[in-house]
């Protein structure tokens, strides 16, 4: 190398692609003064598959404040998803309309999102950073990582024929499938089950049907099954759709032996649908892909350790999920907005609680309930031979005990789970929600400055409780307690939680990955050993004033408190109230 040089950085990102990029962009929005640094090898644009977005995107772009510069870049609108799967050819379908306007949690979202082309997305991400302030190293990489003992304290790049050294207080893998700190630490872990291949191209003149997609002003995904697989079926722009065919890595070796291509066509061939809408179509060069034909593996993963002393993984880096669900893009940026929360929290420095330790092992947490759920819905529907209906009922099952309501409907379950939300965010809505004003204390506690720009979900004070005083409630089932941090929406922060977990010890093999669970303020957790049908509600609102639990939950009335505790557990079907267990806080009332 001709020369060395050497800056400081608050946090270094390894990565450039959407979730490096949004990374950047929340901490820049609430840490003003951070010193934030993106490394990416790659000049920008360059071609990326993922191209069809879930709504919930829309919610982290909001907070990253990218969505205003995607809106108007003249992207495709995407208006949900279509589905030919299961025991017959009759397509089913989602519009994101049907959610957006009843349910508080996509309040204020649009009933759309898009179909984009990643090259010119991913880039309007990275500018986006920039545009925060962002220093931006492009194209470079990272060498080698420069270590303090165990800890990771900054990385050697290659730039321009020269080495530059970095400092950081934090590195952040999000550098895809390269794994920079990834191969480092830890062993990426494969699930046996799912190992498969993508073979794609791009289609012009190709046919949008209004039942499968909707048009070419407001598009549809369609997810359509296959003899060898499945394929997906992208209207991009006008006239144009990516199209994509996915078997088994062992049946993919087996189909192209006479050729990549000819295996591509003939499945394209092998069902009605696609045939159909391709008849008049032509096989294109796109912007920036290397060929009209292109292959890519969709092996799930997990790493086996996404956090360690001064470095966490993010995006790919940390795992993959098979695209059905159309859930990459969706896990690298709601992964970037934890750790965002979870990092400005730490570098802050001003909350004695919010140690390395907690607030890393909640962002991983998060990262793994996501990929649980999402690798075994993927493994239900690999099953191609149920009927839709059963899916939905086995997507409602799989995610009970994460905040759907007791009546969910199957399909309304089926749709909350595709169009984004997945485990557990709408349980972290209504924890802030319960528990906003705490939220706000703690974080004013931490000693932000005044002029911060925090706004909180708060639905106000409930109508005065009327929960039976001389009744003895009791828990029915064992539960774990562990350490937990939550965001707090629109603040940049988390705020300690304890997450409590019901029945873990009862469950089998397969409902242990969904486990029942909510969150409560720290203090309130000791409420929980009370609930033994030895104490009345009475008894247990005296001890709430008693302790002062009620100061440090938010202002709430220990009617309020006492509710929420009991609440949760009802849902779950956990509580005995005198041997009959109420079906909700208002037959409590009643009783």
């Amino acid at each position: 190398m001709s020369s060395r040089r050497h800056r400081e950085t608050d946090v270094l990102i390894l990565g450039g692609g959407p979730a490096g990029a949004t990374l950047a962009a929340v901490l820049l929005k609430y840490n003003r003064g951070l010193r934030v640094t993106v490394v990416e090898k790659a000049l920008y644009p360059r071609h990326h598959i993922g191209e069809s977005l879930v709504l919930e995107v829309n919610r982290v772009l909001q907070d990253s404040g990218a969505l205003p510069a995607v809106e108007r870049a003249g992207f495709l609108k995407k208006g949900g998803a279509t589905y030919v799967w299961g025991e017959n050819r009759r397509p089913w379908s989602f519009w994101f309309r049907e959610s957006t306007g009843r349910r508080p949690h996509f309040e204020g979202i649009q009933d759309y999102t898009w179909h984009v082309d990643r090259s010119r997305f991913d880039t309007l991400l990275l500018e986006h950073a920039r545009a925060c302030g962002a220093e931006v190293l492009q194209p470079a990489r990272a060498t080698r990582l420069r270590m303090d003992g165990e800890r990771v304290t900054g990385a050697t790049l290659e730039m321009g024929g020269a080495e530059l050294e970095i400092s950081a207080r934090f590195v952040v893998d999000a550098s895809g499938r390269a794994g920079v700190v990834a191969r480092r630490f830890g062993t990426r872990v494969f699930d046996p089950l799912r190992k498969n291949v993508a073979t794609f191209g791009y289609w012009q003149g190709a046919a949008l049907e209004p039942e499968y997609t909707l048009s070419w002003d407001e598009a549809a995904i369609a997810i359509v099954t296959l003899p060898i697989g499945w394929l997906w079926y992208i209207p991009m722009h006008k006239d144009v759709v990516s199209v994509g065919a996915v078997t088994d890595v062992t049946r993919f070796r087996e189909l192209t032996r006479d050729g990549v291509e000819a295996h591509y066509l003939r499945a394209l061939q092998s069902a009605p649908e696609p045939k159909r809408w391709l008849s008049n179509a032509t096989l294109v060069d796109f912007p920036g892909a290397p060929r009209k034909v292109m292959v890519e593996s969709d092996f799930n993963y997990l790493h086996s350790q996404l956090h360690g002393p001064g470095w966490a993984l993010v995006g790919d880096a940390a795992g993959f999920v098979d695209p059905l669900f159309t859930f990459g893009v969706f896990l690298a940026v709601t992964g970037a907005q934890m750790l965002g929360y979870v990092l400005g929290t730490l570098l802050d420095g001003r909350y004695p609680g919010a140690t390395e330790e907690r607030l890393l092992g909640a962002y991983e947490g998060h990262v793994r309930s996501y990929y649980d759920a999402f690798s075994a819905m993927v493994n239900v529907f690999y099953g191609f031979n149920s009927s839709k209906e059963a899916f939905w009922a086995q997507t409602r099952e799989l995610l009970r005990g994460h905040a759907l309501p007791k009546n969910v409907a199957d399909r309304d379950a089926f749709m909350a789970f595709t169009f984004g939300y997945g485990v557990n965010s709408l349980l972290v809505h209504e924890a802030t929600q319960h528990f906003g004003s705490v939220a706000l204390r703690r974080i004013r506690d931490m000693c932000l400055e005044p002029e911060a720009d925090i706004s909180l979900s708060d639905p106000g004070d409930y109508a005065p409780s009327n929960l039976p005083r001389a009744a003895r409630p009791r828990l029915l089932e064992s539960y774990q307690v562990g350490d937990t941090v939550i965001p707090v929406p629109g603040s940049g922060r988390v705020v300690p939680m304890a997450r409590v977990e019901i029945g873990s010890a009862a469950t089998g093999a397969a409902s242990s990955r969904f486990p029942r669970y909510f969150f409560l303020p720290d203090e309130l957790v000791p409420l929980l050993k009370e609930l033994d049908g030895t104490r009345t509600v009475q008894s247990l609102l005296d001890q709430v004033v008693a302790e002062r639990s009620v100061r440090l939950a938010g202002g709430k009335t220990p009617e309020q408190l006492v509710e929420h505790v009991l609440r949760c557990l009802d849902r779950m079907g956990a509580l005995d109230f005198e041997g009959a267990r109420p079906s909700s806080p208002e037959a409590l009332a009643a009783r």
